[in-house]
């Protein structure tokens, strides 16, 4: 009887498949891996704004940090991608200014966006 529904609710939600991942974190950037197999590298002197918030899902929400870059695009990271880890270890490290993990991620619990980094 609910099959249709969720099949429905499923295929309304954004595809991640053609969406960039984050595959690691280096001292020159962040660097992506694109549907197509190419890896994009976002180098930090490229980083403008960094906001996280908090994504709904099906079952919970899942954690986002969304990069503002300079010439006006943005990359967005989430808590499933590989190199997230060492994303929330190291940001403050590479932006400075940029809140540490554990003060952004527990304001993020209040809901809302958090910003992170403003250049």
């Amino acid at each position: 009887m609910f099959g249709w529904l969720t099949r429905r609710l499923v295929d309304g939600l954004p595809s991640r498949r053609e969406a960039a991942v984050l595959e690691r974190v280096s001292a020159q950037g962040l660097h992506f891996l694109q549907a197509n197999g190419r890896e994009r590298l976002i180098r930090w002197d490229a980083v403008e704004l960094v906001m996280a918030t908090l994504s709904p899902e099906l079952v919970g929400d899942t954690a986002m940090v969304v990069f503002g870059l300079a010439g006006g695009g943005s990359a967005v990271a989430t808590a499933a991608d590989p190199g997230w880890e060492t994303l929330t270890e190291t940001l403050h490290l590479r932006l400075t200014g940029a809140a540490r993990a554990a003060v952004w991620q527990l304001k993020l619990l209040d809901g809302g966006q958090v910003e992170i980094y403003r250049r």
